[in-house]
């Protein structure tokens, strides 16, 4: 990435007498022609927020609410419910192949992880439950909904299923009979409800604590933040299939500063990894169909530490001219190692290129037309390395734009492939999150004349990394 700048830059001298000691200016022709993006460093003291403890879980009253709402209907079939999941990007419902798949591909991750008993936060209808009971010793549930918990309950006497319970309570609550013997610890698809990332940092840091000896915990289905607006970019294509670039970056900025959710990306988890001192592999998802919850979510697994040995494989870079599909085919065909840093996820990585454009201001290419010849799916690597019998790792840890991700082939341990936190401040949305820059900083960048503002504002750890293109939230309003 070239950095251009002017010789006069208002609102880095503005933001300077804020007491702002480093900020950057950048100007480029294919990230914001009309303005730049203002790279700031506020190291300055702050008031620390509260920690998040009752009685600020307002939030996850209001899903519990909305929940029991949704659970509260006759389903079809109780052992397999799915009678709330919609697609947002085609605003129908996923079909029963596809929420089939979507249970499968998780239910795999957690028994390849070893556990045999299991506690899960968030069970839900009991999608992953009624999968996991024949596979492990030992299952563990809870969910906010009463509806749901009632239901399981019933559920289980009426089956006389003898190695599961499940409770309601939020998190992990040392009541619970055998949470003191649990291995593994399930979040699947329900981190987007949490309130903010200090309830997420306390609940798995909880979870740490209720693993006794080791063990794992599986976050899946996290939505990414860094692709909230190819997310966001898809669900307007769909609405309006005509709309000019300006109109569909109009729609992204202001639906994701309206998003309820709360939405991480891979960098939240490297560096709680790198807190406390834990293993970590961010993996995108590799399920059959080619859905938003393949495109736009992603798995974590965090263990403690583990001693390695031996070199760690060398990534190289991507071919450019269209080559790389053809190197993973011959490396899974004729053994030995190969790994590759920044992979273009078909469907995702040209579509994310896209939305950026549109929101900064430039032409974005159709999306029929957006992906590159050398892209791929996660999903085609995973068949195509369990096909020939040889391992495939893939990794979202590496801080890649766009979604792209990192593959290894052969390698012993997934867990070593290269992890980067990042130079982003804050890697989620929410009030604790991206977008909520200090509002000093916001209000006298705004009140710059037009010419001297700057399209978005970016807030970093440090100006010595790279400097990652600015998201939807993170644009200067009028």
């Amino acid at each position: 990435m070239s950095r251009v700048t002017r010789q006069r830059q208002p609102s880095v001298d503005l933001v300077r007498q804020l007491g702002i000691r480093e900020a950057l200016l950048l100007e480029q022709d294919d990230v914001a022609p009309s303005g730049g993006v203002l790279y700031v460093v506020d190291g300055r003291d702050r008031k620390p927020l509260a920690a998040a403890r009752r009685p600020g879980f307002s939030r996850v009253d209001l899903w519990a609410a909305v929940f029991d709402k949704a659970y509260g209907g006759q389903s079809d079939d109780p052992l397999f419910d799915v009678s709330s999941w919609t697609s947002r990007v085609s605003g129908e419902a996923f079909s029963h192949e596809e929420m089939h798949d979507w249970v499968d591909c998780a239910v795999d991750g957690i028994l390849a992880l070893g556990g045999r008993r299991i506690y899960e936060i968030g069970c839900g209808t009991g999608l992953l439950m009624w999968q996991l009971i024949g596979r492990c010793e030992q299952y563990l549930g809870s969910d906010i909904s009463a509806v749901a918990v009632g239901r399981l309950q019933a559920e289980l006497a009426q089956r006389r299923v003898t190695n599961a319970a499940v409770t309601r309570c939020e998190g992990i609550d040392a009541g619970v009979p055998g949470i003191d013997r649990i291995d593994t610890v399930v979040i699947n698809s329900v981190a987007q409800y949490f309130p903010d990332q200090d309830y997420l940092r306390h609940t798995l840091d909880e979870a740490l604590n209720s693993l006794r000896g080791g063990g794992s915990i599986f976050v899946g289905d996290v939505r990414d933040l860094g692709l909230l607006d190819a997310l966001l970019y898809a669900v307007h294509l769909r609405k309006e299939p005509g709309a000019e670039p300006a109109a569909r970056g109009h729609f992204v900025r202001s639906t994701a500063r309206r998003e309820l959710e709360l939405l991480l990306s891979p960098q939240w988890f490297v560096r709680y990894a790198e807190e406390r001192g834990l293993d970590i592999r961010v993996m995108p998802k590799a399920g059959l169909f080619d859905n938003e919850l393949d495109r736009f979510r992603y798995d974590v697994v965090l263990r403690p530490p583990t001693e390695r040995t031996g070199p760690q494989l060398e990534l190289s870079d991507w071919p450019s001219d269209g080559s790389g599909p053809e190197k993973l085919r011959r490396a899974l065909a004729h053994g030995g190692q190969l790994g590759f840093r920044a992979v273009p996820h078909a469907g995702v990585s040209a579509l994310a290129a896209a939305a950026h454009s549109a929101v900064y201001g430039r032409q974005a290419p159709p999306y029929e037309q957006a992906d590159a010849p050398s892209a791929v799916r996660p999903s085609d690597i995973a068949r195509a390395a369990a096909a020939s019998g040889r391992s495939a790792a893939l990794s979202l840890a590496g801080d890649r734009p766009y979604g792209a991700f990192d593959v290894a082939i052969g390698i012993d341990d997934p867990f070593a492939l290269p992890t980067v936190a990042g130079t982003r401040s804050a890697a989620c949305s929410g009030p604790r999150g991206v977008g909520q820059v200090a509002d000093d900083i916001t209000r006298a960048v705004r009140s710059l004349p037009p010419s001297d503002r700057p399209a978005a504002i970016v807030a970093l750890s440090r100006l010595d990394g790279p400097l990652p293109p600015p998201l939807a939230l993170e644009a200067v309003e009028p």
